[in-house]
């Protein structure tokens, strides 16, 4: 008798969790899972998402019945399969379902054997239910029972409410004659049955900062090499990060090292990565580099990380190809970066991600772009890594792409510039000079840094010069009013502009040492830092 073959889908945030099980399967019995993944329609929530992955997975095995596994159903002991596939024989029908559930809580799961014409059968758009619940209400007469697979959610009170199974802890109610479990969300069965599964004792770290901290601290996590809950904590600095911790739960519990993230209530933490702060920050090195250092001169981790690699992973939208995504909060602001041009030339490829009040100062401020409501910073992370390049300021989306190593440009905080790191296809910008690439046909701009014109009380050595204009004048209006006598096609910033490039090529160490160019000192520093040539 040939055994049935096992398909697993492997869900986006369930990578990791996905892989384990098919690992420890394989070490089980030698048994080999059939895995298939697809990008997940644009738009599409649970449950309709589950349900159309579960039909993508029934069309590739049309005509066969396959034992349908998830990340969270977990075989009991060597030899399942075989037991499952005598089951379905013996029991003559299409599907094999779990016979004993959990009423009224508790009425379906689609973990069993699935019908040769389950792609028919299964539903299209179905969103008020899985795609079990369908078949088992409208094709009930072919569906067979069995108790070689057990199903339990968790313990319900009398309100319906559950508490999700924790394994070994709850090991007392798996049944002698089950062969398959399903749910142990956090797979504590496999380290309970096959302890060589085992990646390592669970790491506690914590964090208290802002959402940005939270992602930054992510890099040291990822470089230490275990796998971590993060618990989320609030103090009197950072009042608040507790009650947003479900913007950026999401976000970090598909990352691989992360296995759970979780309000703090006195555990024992192995890294608080919130005392990085007053020692370690600074404004010139990066804020995951002032993470990695707290980290590093605590005895967290043994040496420092690469800054230029991603530490961050997401499956990118492709829905959202060719567009420029953009984001400017309120704080880190520099008033040179030339958002107007940028709005201007890049146009309806533009969105804008942030909150509505964001949105509506940038359009009130640099022309009108259009703007995308994401519930969480995963959904943010998808778009950003979907799309063609990122655009925005220090804020925690410019954090989601630089954990990405997206495409990026950066509007630099001239105090603060401390959210600059080793090259990698970013560009930071201080002073309006700009490269933006071209992007879905929208040709390349090469964007000048606009130079300020002196008080009036510093004048370069030889005064303001120009070609064909008298020597040694002493304010720089007057230089510019003859210009635009000369040449009256041009416009006033035209003129300083020729005017400040003619002096800054003739003496520019009077530049490099005015105060005209003061306010870079910081931001020169931080990108010598980083090792950027400059």
């Amino acid at each position: 008798m040939n055994l049935l073959p096992v398909v697993l889908n492997i869900a986006p945030h369930e990578k990791r969790q996905a892989e384990k099980l098919v690992r420890y399967i394989k070490e089980l019995d030698g048994t080999e899972v059939i895995t298939m993944q697809f990008d997940d329609p644009p738009g599409m929530r649970y449950p309709e998402v589950a349900n159309w992955a579960f039909k993508q997975c029934a069309k590739a095995m049309a005509g066969k019945p396959f034992v349908w596994i998830e990340a969270d159903s977990i075989p009991l002991k060597a030899g399942w399969l075989q037991a499952i596939t005598e089951e379905y024989h013996r029991v003559g029908k299409p599907y094999l379902y779990v016979k004993t559930l959990n009423p009224p809580f508790d009425n379906f799961t689609g973990i069993g054997v699935q019908g040769p014409n389950a792609y028919e059968q299964a539903p299209d758009g179905f969103t008020t239910g899985g795609f079990d619940e369908w078949i088992v209400t409208r094709y009930g007469d072919i569906v067979g029972r069995t108790d070689l697979i057990q199903h339990s959610y968790g313990f319900y009170n009398s309100k319906g409410d559950a508490t999700l199974h924790e394994f070994p802890r709850d090991i007392g109610i798996i049944r002698s004659d089950a062969v398959l479990f399903h749910k142990d969300q956090k797979q504590g069965l496999i380290d309970h049955l096959m302890p060589s599964m085992r990646s390592g004792e669970i790491v506690n770290v914590s964090g208290v900062g802002d959402l940005g901290d939270c992602l930054l601290s992510l890099a040291t996590l990822k470089h230490h090499g275990g796998i971590f809950d993060y618990y989320a904590r609030d103090n009197g600095m950072t009042k608040g990060f507790v009650a947003r911790l479900h913007l950026v739960k999401p976000l970090l519990e598909t990352q691989p090292y992360i296995n759970s993230v979780r309000v703090w209530k006195r555990e024992n933490i192995d890294w608080a990565s919130e005392g990085f702060r007053p020692k370690w920050h600074n404004s010139i090195d990066n804020l995951a580099t002032c993470h990695a250092r707290h980290a590093f001169d605590t005895g967290f981790i043994k040496t420092m990380p690469d800054f230029s690699k991603p530490w961050l992973t997401v499956e990118g939208d492709k829905s959202y190809a060719g567009s420029i995504v953009i984001n400017r909060s309120a704080r880190y602001n520099n008033d040179s970066f030339p958002w107007a041009k940028i709005v201007s030339h890049y146009g309806n490829r533009i969105i804008f991600l942030g909150t509505g009040e964001e949105h509506e100062t940038f359009v009130r401020r640099y022309g009108k772009v259009r703007y995308l409501i994401t519930k969480n910073m995963l959904e943010a992370a998808k778009v950003i890594a979907g799309s063609a390049l990122f655009i925005g300021n220090q804020s925690s989306c410019m954090t989601i792409a630089e954990g990405l190593k997206h495409p990026r440009i950066q509007e630099t905080c001239l105090w603060i510039p401390d959210c600059i790191y080793p090259p990698s296809n970013a560009q930071y910008v201080a002073n309006g000079a700009v490269i933006l690439p071209d992007v879905d046909c929208s040709g390349e701009l090469v964007i000048s840094p606009e130079i300020p014109l002196p008080d009036g009380t510093e004048t370069p050595p030889g005064g303001w010069q120009y070609d064909g204009l008298p020597k040694g004048m002493m304010h720089p209006n007057a230089a510019i009013s003859m210009i635009r006598q000369q040449h009256p096609e041009l416009t006033n910033a035209e003129a300083k502009r020729l005017l400040m490039d003619f002096n800054a090529k003739r003496v520019p160490e009077f530049f490099d040492k005015s105060a005209l160019d003061s306010g870079l000192a910081k931001y020169r520093l931080a990108m010598r830092n980083n090792g950027h040539q400059i």
